[in-house]
């Protein structure tokens, strides 16, 4: 007999995003990687384990630690400033609080990690050869338009959507996933009319 659970989502912490600490506390992600655009049509920066956070409770800056259950080759990889790994909702901020305050995910709800590893087998010990490999690749962009702001729409086999603005740079988001599949990249007017229509 095999038992599925739903699997659990996490959306990306993005700059802004406040703590659940006191009013006031927010994701302080300095470091410009890429962005992701909000609900509200504003661009925040994406924010990475290692990164800051204000907490207004004990009045102090802490530093994003990754505590919230995600598999680490689920979550994005920055590879441009030393390998860190995207913070998601639910991540902790390690400040001066006795209880260290969690992210909560609010503005970067358009890129999501569904948890599919959650699911399992009734009576059935997994052993590492049933590990899945990750699979992970990284698109560069090249040509004209290929400059900082220029809107691009990433939609996977499985139906995971990932939109933003180039950054610093001409790399997309690394997309990973635990099958080889495909993905498909739209560019300018055709991502931005894809975004909305999503």
């Amino acid at each position: 007999m095999t038992h599925e659970s739903t699997p659990t989502i996490y959306y990306a912490a993005v700059e802004g995003d406040p703590l659940d600490s006191a009013s006031g506390s927010h994701v302080l992600a300095t470091t410009h990687v890429c962005t992701i655009e909000g609900e509200d049509g504003r661009h925040r920066r994406m924010a990475f384990i290692g990164d800051t956070a204000w907490c207004d409770a004990c009045q102090s800056v802490g530093v994003i630690a990754g505590s919230a259950p995600v598999p680490e080759g689920r979550r994005m990889l920055d590879i441009v400033n030393g390998g860190r790994r995207q913070a998601v909702g639910g991540d902790v901020v390690v400040c001066r609080c006795e209880r260290p305050p969690h992210i909560v995910a609010t503005y970067g709800r358009c890129w999501r990690i569904e948890d599919v590893a959650g699911r399992e087998s009734a009576g059935r010990r997994v052993t590492p050869s049933d590990a899945p490999t990750t699979y992970d690749e990284q698109v560069r962009c090249a040509g004209r338009g290929a400059t900082n702001g220029y809107p691009y729409f990433i939609e996977t086999e499985d139906g995971r959507t990932f939109s933003g603005r180039l950054e610093n740079g001409v790399r997309l988001p690394r997309i990973q996933t635990d099958v080889t599949s495909d993905y498909s990249v739209l560019w300018g007017d055709e991502a931005l009319a894809r975004h909305e229509g999503a």
